[in-house]
């Protein structure tokens, strides 16, 4: 669940933006949610969900459901979000001296990922797969 919150959070935080020596011109900065559509708040919204099913119900699938899930918010952080945040785009061509640097929006998708990520394997590992009871062919009952 810590996971999840982290992930909602990161949405509403800044991805990253591009200084000009010390000031960020308008329009320098990005947003995490805008720069994937939101999509890191959908995991989240199921990550908790799964998370609950899992916990609370004892559902093993949940518990996958849950790592799949973070690995998929980890996948569109390292693969959508964090190949952008050094690129300055048009201020970069109009201004020698910008730069971009990644700010609070990468790391708390980061951070939500692998807390996911762990809560999902904990969950995995607190709970042992129930073993059904054997039925060999030669019992009792079916005499």
């Amino acid at each position: 669940m810590a996971g999840a919150g982290l992930l909602v959070a990161a949405e509403f935080a800044t991805l990253y933006d591009v200084r000009v020596v010390t000031a960020v011109p308008e329009g320098g900065a990005f947003s995490t949610g805008g720069h994937h559509g939101y999509a890191q708040a959908v995991l989240a919204v199921a990550i908790a969900v799964m998370a609950f099913g899992a916990v609370v119900g004892g559902s093993r699938p949940a518990a996958v459901a849950v790592l799949v899930l973070a690995l998929g918010s980890l996948a569109i952080t390292l693969l959508v979000d964090l190949p952008d945040v050094h690129e300055t785009g048009l201020i970069g061509r109009t201004y020698a001296d910008a730069a971009a640097e990644p700010r609070a929006g990468l790391y708390l998708e980061i951070a939500g990922g692998c807390a996911a990520l762990l809560g999902g394997a904990l969950i995995l590992a607190a709970r042992p797969a129930r073993r059904r009871p054997s039925r060999s062919r030669g019992t009792a009952a079916a005499r």
